[in-house]
């Protein structure tokens, strides 16, 4: 039973898309703990995300010759560029130290037209004061092309230097959506300044390092938790204070000095596993009555229900065998039959 368990965990963490792993990964990579930040991006390469088994390629390579390459930079330089292609000469310059050849290295490959490196490169044009224009003028572009990154520094820029706040959340919601972490811590700061509880909650476990943000909904919604008097719905706080905490085990694994908080954290988990156990077998008793209704439509509604079911793990909860699971479980070999 532990065993099944444990493989249902798994299976949930390996549910997100290929895209928002390697957002997330690249977003969180820093120069002076690269090996760290390289090991990121195993989870994209398993899901078949074409840079990321791109790059665990060249790693593996360097791996097997050097076995302390990951203390050493210049070998992993040495072997990004040795592929001679844009994508090596971008992940040379993120760990190359040297100011100056860095920035060539990014330069070969943005004029190659390696899209994260126009990005990074823009960054730095944007940090030169004389030159900040271009680098907006570069970002927008992507931006309007949802490119996640470009979103997020273009986002950064309207939000810090109090231009656009509106269109700043929109582009920083929809890179935090996308994986970016920075642009989800972005949004905690910006809804710490307007006291929104709920949308704290809701982007504070997709900043993976604001966890301070989810503490203070958390203490928030236990002072008022006995008369629910927060500003916002309670409810729905609840039910995101208990997403973050089932899909980011990491927050569950805050401990608390105070009992009271601990107690509140198994009232919130409890609470969006019970609505979502009832969600989930809503959607099949609909998907079930529709295939009885609708005769001529009965091979899309099995289609949609197989791809619901199929997508349990990435859409839905996984808990523990309760009788609303096992009767979702019966729908759903009943509609997919």
């Amino acid at each position: 039973m532990e065993f099944k368990r444990d493989q249902k965990i798994l299976e949930r963490k390996e549910a997100k898309s290929a895209d928002y792993l390697f957002v997330n990964a690249v977003s969180k990579f820093e120069r002076f703990n690269f090996h760290r930040g390289f090991g990121r991006f195993i989870k994209s390469a398993r899901k078949g995300h074409v840079e990321a088994v791109w790059i665990r390629s060249v790693i593996d390579s360097v791996s097997r010759v050097d076995l302390e390459f990951k203390f050493k930079a210049e070998v992993l330089i040495d072997a990004f560029l040795a592929t001679d292609c844009p994508m090596g000469w971008f992940w040379a310059g993120m760990i190359c130290r040297d100011t100056d050849q860095r920035i060539a290295y990014l330069k070969q490959s943005s004029n190659s037209g390696y899209t994260l490196a126009r990005i990074v490169l823009a960054r730095y044009i944007y940090l030169d004061l004389s030159l900040r224009k271009e680098g907006i003028i570069a970002w927008k572009p992507l931006a309007d092309e949802k490119n996640p990154f470009a979103m997020a520094e273009l986002g950064s820029d309207l939000y810090r230097n109090n231009i656009d706040v509106c269109t700043a959340e929109l582009l920083l919601m929809s890179a935090a959506e996308s994986g970016h972490a920075e642009a989800a811590a972005e949004l905690c700061e910006l809804y710490s300044q307007k006291h929104d509880m709920l949308k704290l909650a809701q982007y504070s476990p997709l900043s993976e390092s604001e966890t301070r943000y989810f503490s203070h909904c958390l203490n928030t919604a236990i002072i008022h938790s006995e008369y629910r008097t927060t500003q916002c719905d309670f409810n729905v706080l609840m039910m995101y204070l208990g997403k973050g905490l089932y899909w980011r085990k990491s927050l569950m694994r805050i401990q608390y000095t105070d009992d009271e908080v601990q107690k509140f954290k198994l009232q919130c988990l409890e609470y969006y596993c019970s609505k979502i156990d009832l969600q989930q077998a809503a959607i099949f008793t609909f998907l079930l009555c529709w295939k009885r209704a609708t005769y001529a439509l009965k091979g899309i509604g099995i289609v949609i229900a197989k791809m619901v079911w199929d997508g349990r793990y990435e859409n839905l909860i996984i808990s523990d065998d309760t009788p609303v699971i096992r009767k979702s479980r019966r729908l759903a070999k009943r509609i997919c039959k």
